[in-house]
């Protein structure tokens, strides 16, 4: 082999040498930029559990504060002040829903031990909480059924002191003989103005027409009784089934947070 074949093949060696000794160097830099670009990014996403474990634990409070105001004062056993206090109560449920989700964001993640002795707290509230919805829902059955009686009796009593009224000017109307004495019945009814009476032919079409309606009045006192029944039975009963279902769907909700925050319930094993 000649002086510069020599030459040419160390040339070879050396740089096949340098970039093999280079490669790993490179790779070892990728790594150590991925690594710090993974733990900014751990940084950055811890940082923002934290602000929305805050924004969770202040939604609880003012929760709390919003049930309070509502409970103060009580007044139970009136099934419309339960009834009342039932719909506000489900209403509001999405705040402490809202901020139990992101209290228990993250589970052990960044948490003191105060911390975790209070999320144990809040995870059996939310069972409690599950129970205590669950218990509304045919309680808010009970008190339906009590205020649409209370509803009915109330329509019923309105109606049969009108049908009374009524009853009374068919009573008076029936001893009118006379055109004066038809004025005084008009008088009476229309606050003292009165029509001048002046034969007996007016005498009888004012007999006939005040007849006439006095019986549409009565007829439209039971129609409208009736009616306004009916739509309070369907508003009152629409509204129950609207509050059951919202009660059933937020016990299942505060149920599943709680079976979801075991984690709260249970202590952590220690490695060996």
């Amino acid at each position: 082999m000649t002086k510069a074949g020599r030459n040419t093949e160390t040339n070879l060696t050396n740089n096949t040498s340098n970039h093999s000794t280079t490669q790993p160097i490179e790779q070892v830099q990728k790594l150590v930029e991925s690594v710090e670009q993974i733990w900014q990014s751990s940084s950055g996403l811890t940082r923002s559990i934290s602000i929305l474990r805050w924004i969770g634990y202040a939604l609880l409070i003012l929760a709390a504060f919003d049930f309070i105001t509502i409970l103060i004062p009580p007044n139970f056993r009136n099934p419309a002040w339960e009834l009342q206090i039932y719909g506000e109560l489900i209403e509001r449920v999405p705040v402490p829903l809202i901020g139990l989700g992101l209290v228990f964001l993250g589970e052990r993640d960044d948490r003191s031990k105060w911390e975790l002795h209070l999320l144990r707290v809040l995870s059996w509230l939310s069972l409690i909480t599950a129970i205590v919805f669950f218990l509304m829902i045919p309680l808010n059955v009970f008190n339906t059924i009590r205020l649409d009686r209370v509803s009915n009796e109330q329509i019923t009593t309105q109606a049969q002191q009108g049908t009374q009224v009524i009853q009374n000017i068919r009573t008076q109307l029936e001893q009118v003989s006379t055109p004066e004495q038809m004025e005084q019945l008009l008088a009476a009814l229309n606050g003292g103005r009165a029509p001048d009476i002046q034969n007996d032919e007016q005498f009888q079409q004012a007999k006939e027409q005040l007849s006439s309606f006095v019986t549409q009045g009565e007829t439209a006192l039971k129609t409208q009784a009736q009616t306004t029944r009916s739509n309070q039975r369907l508003g009152l009963f629409k509204t129950s089934i609207k509050w059951s279902l919202g009660a059933l769907i937020a016990g299942v909700l505060f149920g599943m947070i709680w079976r979801g925050t075991r984690w709260t319930r249970s202590r952590r094993k220690k490695s060996r």
